[in-house]
């Protein structure tokens, strides 16, 4: 199984500062080879007011963490968390998680995850510590088809 995770990037104050940094962090991204395969795997979305952007990352640690290290370089990392586990179960619970998954892409990046890593005991811990009333379509599908 894949890990998901946050990442927290500060966007450059200045107009010009924000496209050298977009423009080096393209550069990478072209010098690394990712594929668009590799591109699909990134949900990204800006958070408004707080001058930050939101990377959920849904790529293989061989491919993350050069990322990672990358955005640090340019000093702009904020902030790195794995969220697997909380989104598995629900529990992940952020302004930066809802604004980025209300993107119909994003959200169906998601529920990919979801279906091809949630195990019906991850829907099992949820019921103990949520509730039956906790479940979603897709806790539901998978409990189906076990």
């Amino acid at each position: 199984m894949e890990n998901i995770k946050f990442i927290l990037i500060d966007k450059p104050l200045s107009e010009e500062e924000n496209k050298k940094i977009t423009q080096s962090i393209h550069d990478y991204f072209m010098e690394a080879e990712y594929t668009l395969d590799d591109m699909n795997l990134l949900a990204i979305d800006e958070i408004e007011g707080l001058n930050q952007e939101a990377i959920f990352s849904f790529l293989p640690a061989d491919k993350c963490n050069p990322l990672i290290q990358k955005l640090k370089d340019l000093k702009v990392l904020c902030e790195v968390r794995d969220i697997t586990e909380n989104v598995l179960l629900s529990k992940e619970k952020s302004k930066a998680f809802d604004v980025v998954f209300s993107d119909p892409n994003n959200r169906r990046l998601l529920n990919d995850f979801l279906l091809q890593n949630l195990s019906v005991d991850n829907i099992l811990d949820k019921i103990n510590e949520q509730g039956e009333q906790s479940l979603t379509e897709i806790d539901r599908k998978i409990l189906e088809g076990a």
